[in-house]
């Protein structure tokens, strides 16, 4: 589909970031440090609501000093001061999800995952949940940030197509991306181009980024 709206110059209000899959890699340590550094900077004037950890392959970290924090405020909702049965599910998914040796990156937890309204959700029915338990259901614009472009960006279960469909139902929500925010596998960042030539449907910011359209239903 790729660019199919007219442009607009209008830069949204950010509400509530997601994180998919910021991981710390020795392997490419060097560029992933500049992302994450270049990411916490530009995120540090927001007023955010939510900052949601959506980290596949981790590994289950809840003790030491230099916890995770977004995992601990997903079992404190939803598991230690509420065992309802949806939310058991939701801890399932965390768990279920954290199935390898990958740790998320010591800066994002340090700078943007160390505070209350960080959250560990790895599906868009949990996010969807949240977004109406705790965030009261009301309009929000969301970043997305993280990597890897058109790999985990658009397959993950948090990935572009789940996200339209969920601004498909609920259209108060809004998904947008910046001209810096998603990383593509040679450590540059998604631009116009990969965009225009995406299997999704975007809208171009204009010197800004691009909004995700809602999943058109036939």
């Amino acid at each position: 589909m790729g660019l199919v709206a007219p442009y607009t110059e209008e830069i949204p209000e950010i509400h509530g970031v997601i994180l998919i899959d910021c991981w710390e890699s020795p392997e490419w340590k060097i560029h992933l440090s500049r992302y994450y550094q270049d990411l916490v900077q530009r995120l540090a004037p927001l007023e955010l609501q939510c900052v949601v950890n959506a980290c596949y392959g981790n590994q289950i970290d809840l003790n030491g000093t230099d916890s995770d924090t977004s995992m601990i405020n997903t079992m404190n909702l939803y598991c230690w001061h509420d065992q309802s049965r949806h939310h058991i599910d939701m801890i399932y998914n965390m768990i279920r999800s954290c199935n390898g040796r990958n740790e998320t990156s010591h800066t994002i937890r340090k700078y943007l995952l160390d505070r209350e309204t960080s959250i560990f959700l790895t599906t868009i029915q949990d996010l969807e949940t949240h977004w109406q338990k705790h965030l009261g259901a009301r309009p929000m614009n969301w970043l997305v940030a993280g990597q890897t472009w058109q790999v985990c960006t658009h397959t993950r279960p948090l990935g572009f197509p789940a996200l339209a469909g969920l601004a498909q139902r609920h259209l108060e929500l809004q998904f947008f991306t910046a001209d810096w925010s998603i990383l593509k596998l040679d450590g540059s960042p998604a631009v116009w181009r990969d965009y225009s030539e995406d299997k999704m449907a975007w809208q171009e910011i204009r010197s800004w980024g691009f909004r995700l359209l809602p999943t058109i239903t036939q």
